[in-house]
C-alpha cells in the first residue's frame, strides 16, 4: 500500500502526511515516484489520505508496494511537450520524430497566434482512433529509385482515406512538399523546388504508409505525380507532372 507515517497520534489531529506513490505517465508510459505531503487531516486507521488523494490525482491502484496512479496523470516531459504548437504547414522533420501524432486544435481557434492550421501534440499514447478527431499522423515515404523522407497524413472522422481526404506531405530539411493541389495547378518554379528538396534520381511513384498504431490498421497508398481534380467541376483526379 502507499506509504504513510501517522507518528502514533490521536485521532482527528492535523500534522504532516506524506505519501510515497508512484506516478504513470498517460502519454509515454515513463514512471516515477513523488512523495507529497498532504498535510490533511486523518484518524488512527490513516483513512482520511485517501479521499485527499483521489481528489487531486484520482483513484489510487495497488502496485508492488506502492501507491500508483495511472490515467490523467504526465511526467514533466510530456507536460512540456502539451505546450507546444504549430502551424501544421510549419512542422519539420524533428517535430515529427518527437511526437508522431498532432491533433488540430480547433478548440483554441482564436487564440493569440492561432487558426484552423494549429496543430498540437496528441496527448494519449497507444492506438489511435482517427474517429475522435481531425490528426496529423506521421508517415514514411519512398521514392522510386528508394530514397526515404518522413512526412505526414491527415485523417478526419469520416474515415476517407483518399488521397485528396488524406493529402500526403513530405517534410524534408528545406520545407514541406505538398503532393495533392486540390482545384489548384503550381507553377513550374513550385514543382522544381519540390524535386529539388525530394532529391533522388527518380521521384515517381512514391509508396507511403502511416507510421503510428491506428485502429483500423496503417492507412497506405501510391502516388503516381502531383496531383489534381481536373475542374471545380469535375472532380476527376488528374497527374500534373511525374518527372522534372
Amino acid at each position: 500500500m502507499t506509504s504513510f507515517d501517522s507518528g502514533g497520534v490521536d485521532d482527528n489531529i492535523v500534522r504532516d502526511l506524506y505519501l510515497f506513490f508512484r506516478l504513470v505517465c498517460q502519454r509515454c508510459s515513463a514512471e516515477w515516484e513523488r512523495r507529497v505531503n498532504l498535510n490533511e487531516q486523518f484518524n488512527s486507521k490513516g483513512e482520511a489520505w485517501a479521499e485527499a488523494f483521489a481528489a487531486h490525482f484520482g483513484p489510487v491502484a495497488q502496485a508492488e508496494g506502492w501507491g500508483s496512479v495511472e490515467g490523467n496523470v504526465m511526467c514533466p516531459s510530456c507536460m512540456d511537450l502539451m505546450k507546444i504548437r504549430r502551424q501544421v504547414y510549419e512542422l519539420t522533420p524533428g517535430d515529427l520524430v518527437q511526437v508522431p501524432i498532432w491533433e488540430f486544435a480547433l478548440d483554441e481557434e482564436g487564440k493569440k497566434g492561432q487558426d484552423e492550421a494549429t496543430v498540437r501534440p496528441w496527448k494519449k499514447a497507444g492506438v489511435l482512433d482517427p474517429t475522435h478527431g481531425t490528426f496529423i499522423v506521421r508517415a514514411a515515404f519512398i521514392l522510386a529509385d528508394g530514397t526515404r523522407h518522413l512526412g505526414y497524413l491527415t485523417l478526419r472522422a469520416d474515415r476517407d482515406i483518399s488521397i485528396p481526404a488524406v493529402e500526403p506531405i513530405i517534410v524534408t530539411a528545406h520545407g514541406q512538399v505538398m503532393f495533392w493541389y486540390g482545384v489548384l495547378t503550381p507553377d513550374a518554379e513550385r514543382l522544381q523546388k519540390a524535386y529539388m528538396s525530394l532529391g533522388g534520381t527518380q521521384v515517381f511513384p512514391i509508396r507511403y504508409e502511416s507510421d503510428v498504431r491506428l485502429f483500423r490498421g496503417p492507412v497506405s497508398g501510391t502516388l503516381t505525380g502531383f496531383l489534381r481534380y481536373r475542374s471545380y467541376v469535375d472532380q476527376t483526379v488528374i497527374t500534373i507532372q511525374t518527372a522534372v
